[in-house]
This record gives structure tokens, C-alpha cells and sequence, in this order.
């Protein structure tokens, strides 16, 4: 399902895989036609028309290992991003599932999608982990790399860049605002200017933009918390207040927001 709105197909043509079915609950193409039969049922099936062979290991068993927690899923999942064989979107999502430190290669991977899924990956990380691999993302040739790194490093001080990491981190930035602006009648790209603003130590300008995401989608949970932090640091207690009473009146999911 695209957005859990409604289905797409991917155009792929697969070898149906019964046996994954079986294992982690993935649908295949068999049970379109025999939706009765159990996957076991069409796993012999296709033995008996085919011949029993071992099949190889699945991408989505490593993905499905690390999402349950299972031990030695990280290995597993270095493993998966160091394979180009894989679909590069295959490997950027086994970044943003692993846990622990990165392999080099993805930071220097031939696809972008790789590239900015590990730069992503280190929003979060402490400065030193964020300083020893974005700085060269900062000059990358595709600008959504650029934008990644560039808001990675929003919150370090000048003092611990050099002169030419500020520049490529004030143009990506740059970039960045731009591509929020473009869209800036969504919420979302609201949100993502104010998160940005926080970083960069501009309180009263992150507020607005909570505002208007506000405006914008009067039962947007994320700008309600958001605002409301806002409000509660600047020790405006009874407006944060309001604000979020009137979130969970207007909420169909309100938990957060008590």
C-alpha cells in the first residue's frame, strides 16, 4: 500500500516464494490463485512440479530479523548493505534498520539513495560520528545527499567546521528551505522548517512555522507538541496549555498530546 492510502503495483515480475510466506508472512503470488492452500501446501507443490532445491536467504528475512529483534540481526545487515547486488532501496532501508555503526562503503555508495539514506542515518548520532562522515556528503553531486548532510550538521558549531564545510553547509541548507518553501502549504514541510530553525538556535522563528503547520491542519499532533515545547520553555504555561486541550479535543488519536 502506497502511504496505507491505496495499493501500487511495482511492475516486478518475482519467483513466488512460499517458503517466506511460511516464515516471516510475506504474501506470494501462488495464493492469488489457490488462496486455500496453506504455504507449506505450495511449497510441495512446487517441489513436486520443479524439484526440491535450497533456496537462497531473502532480503526480507534479514530486514524481518532486525525489525523482531532477533540476535545477530546488525550483522546480518551490514551484510545486506555492503551487497550491490541488492536494489539500492533494499540497502538504504537496512540502514535505516541497523542499529549500530555503518560500513564506510555506504557513505561512498554508487547510488544516492544509499548515500542519503546514511547520511540520515547519523541525524541523531553524537557530533564526532556526524563530523567523521558528513563533511564530504556537503559537496555530493546530487542535492538530496546534500541537504541530508547539511541538516545533520545544523546544530555544529562554525568553530568545529572549516571554511569551506560552512559554505557547502549554508548551500545546502539553502537547498534545503528552498524545497520546503516549494511545498510550503503542507504541514509537513512547515514541521521540517521549524525543526530546522531549533537547530540552528531560532526559537521565535521555529514558533511560526509551528504555527502555521497548525493552520494548516488544526489536528496535526507534531506541530501541537511542537509549539507547545515552545511555549513551556519560554515558561508560558497556561497558553501551552490551551493548546494542547484543544489538540486533544480535536484529535482522533490524542495520546500524545495528553
Amino acid at each position: 500500500d502506497y502511504m496505507v492510502v491505496h495499493g501500487r503495483r511495482d511492475h516486478a515480475i518475482r519467483i513466488p516464494r512460499p517458503d517466506l510466506t511460511r516464515k516471516i508472512g510475506t504474501p506470494n503470488a501462488c495464493q492469488s490463485c489457490h488462496p486455500d492452500r496453506p504455504a507449506e501446501w505450495l511449497e510441495a507443490a512446487i517441489d513436486a512440479q520443479h524439484g526440491a532445491r535450497q533456496r537462497p536467504e531473502h532480503y526480507g528475512e534479514t530486514l524481518h530479523a532486525a525489525r523482531a529483534g532477533q540476535p545477530g540481526a546488525n550483522a546480518r545487515l551490514v551484510a545486506l548493505i555492503k551487497d550491490t547486488r541488492q536494489p539500492a532501496i533494499v540497502r538504504a532501508t537496512a540502514i535505516e534498520s541497523l542499529a549500530g555503526p555503518l560500513p564506510e562503503a555506504a557513505f561512498s555508495d554508487a547510488d544516492p539513495a544509499v548515500r542519503s539514506a546514511a547520511a540520515a542515518s547519523l541525524g541523531a548520532r553524537p557530533a564526532t560520528e556526524r563530523l567523521a562522515h558528513l563533511p564530504a556528503l556537503l559537496a555530493d553531486p546530487i542535492r538530496a545527499v546534500r541537504i541530508t548532510a547539511a541538516r545533520g550538521l545544523a546544530d555544529i558549531p562554525d568553530a568545529q567546521l572549516t571554511a569551506d564545510q560552512i559554505r557547502l553547509r549554508q548551500r545546502g541548507l539553502t537547498e534545503f528551505i528552498a524545497a520546503q518553501e516549494a511545498m510550503a502549504d503542507m504541514p509537513s514541510a512547515q514541521i521540517n522548517l521549524a525543526q530546522l530553525q531549533l537547530e540552528l538556535g531560532k526559537p521565535q522563528a521555529a514558533a511560526t512555522h509551528y504555527r502555521r503547520a497548525i493552520a494548516q491542519d488544526p489536528v496535526s499532533n507534531a506541530a501541537r507538541l511542537g509549539l507547545a515545547r515552545q511555549l513551556v520553555a519560554s515558561r508560558q504555561l497556561d497558553a501551552a496549555t490551551r493548546l494542547l486541550d484543544e489538540g486533544i479535543a480535536r484529535s482522533s488519536q490524542p495520546g500524545e498530546l495528553h
